[in-house]
């Protein structure tokens, strides 16, 4: 299958749970309406990831003799028709260089697993600081009908005038308090209570200070995903 893109693709690329095999890739120029534009095609095969060599081979081959009917007819129509088989099937075992594919199924493991943490980080530090609040936002939003003295519409150059009115879109939430009163006892069973910092703000900066650290350490392509 003939693909096209931007960017001229990697001979081994692993998307999810597919593999993508590509080769004789080409660099094409187009004249269009805005300009000149330049981009490549390649031939594909789509495999799973956890393909044998033997599955990607027929792949591959499939790209050319997509039937088993075309593959016999390749054998059947003579010398030149058979090298021509021949050739695909030598490209098709030349391109199934399961270490390389192994190397790249293992970079896109690693991939994904750091996307998925980068992600859930961002999420973490996008929630508000317990022990600072949240202030309330509010907006103008558009409210009932606006009418004169005796009740009638009141209009304007644009029509019909309305009474804008402030809304709460977003309540206020209150800081937490920085520290809490605990009771705690002697060997005794004597009660005592005693000051300490707040655990939920203690949690909280340790968690955002791990998310903030692991995004520090998430690399750039990740990042720009």
């Amino acid at each position: 299958m003939k693909v096209s893109s931007n960017n001229k693709l990697p001979t081994y690329q692993v998307i999810g749970n597919k593999l993508r095999i590509h080769w004789d890739a080409k660099e094409v120029t187009k004249e269009t309406d805005e300009g000149t534009e330049v981009f490549w095609e390649q031939e594909e095969a789509l495999v799973p990831v956890t393909a044998s060599r033997s599955m990607i081979i027929e792949a591959i081959m499939a790209t050319k003799y997509p039937t088993p009917g075309a593959e016999f007819a390749a054998l059947s129509n003579g010398s030149e028709s058979v090298a021509e088989h021949q050739a695909m099937r030598d490209l098709a075992k030349s391109l199934c260089d399961m270490e390389a594919i192994k190397a790249e199924a293992e970079r896109a493991s690693l991939f994904e697993r750091q996307l998925n943490e980068y992600q859930i980080a961002v999420a973490r530090l996008s929630q508000y600081v317990l022990s600072e609040g949240l202030s309330e936002v509010t907006e103008m939003q558009q409210g009932e009908q606006k009418v004169d003295e005796e009740g009638m519409p009141v209009f304007d150059e644009d029509g019909l005038v309305y009474e804008m009115v402030e809304v709460v879109i977003r309540p206020a939430i209150e800081p937490l308090e920085p520290t809490v009163e605990e009771t705690v006892y002697d060997e005794d069973g004597n009660a005592t209570t005693q000051t300490v910092a707040n655990p939920l703000i203690v949690k909280d900066e340790a968690e955002r200070k791990a998310a903030q650290a692991l995004i520090n350490s998430t690399p750039t392509n990740v990042k720009e995903f």
